[in-house]
């Protein structure tokens, strides 16, 4: 558990190919839902070694996220919610699951990921 949370009902979404390393790799993007039962107030612990930054974000800073012009992230005045460009698969698995929360009306919140 990278973050300390345990998820339930994890559906495979999507996979790129992940050319780090000495060999080529394929990471998954999956969805899941946090199990609240085992999370104590949805607290994060960040595990250092794989992540450098991990926090949870209201849908509607998602939704503005969404809805704003894709960044040049050289820049420093921008203050919505920075999403990761279209073409990743971590910019695919927000989109995907922010139309499930509005369609579901949920009060969800997503968490966000920096890894090292």
């Amino acid at each position: 558990a990278r973050v300390g949370l345990r998820v339930s009902e994890v559906t495979y979404h999507s996979s790129q190919p992940w050319p780090l390393g000495p060999y080529a790799q394929l990471m998954i993007g999956c969805l899941a839902f946090v199990d609240v039962k085992h999370a104590e107030n949805g607290e994060i612990t960040v595990d250092p070694e794989e992540i450098s930054e991990a926090s949870w974000y209201p849908i509607e800073k998602v939704k503005e996220g969404l809805d704003a012009a894709p960044d040049d992230f050289t820049r420093t005045d921008i203050t919505h919610f920075r999403l990761p460009p279209a073409m990743s698969i971590a910019h695919q698995l927000i989109k995907s699951w922010l139309k499930i929360a509005v369609k579901n009306a949920s009060n969800s919140i997503a968490v966000k990921f920096t890894t090292k």
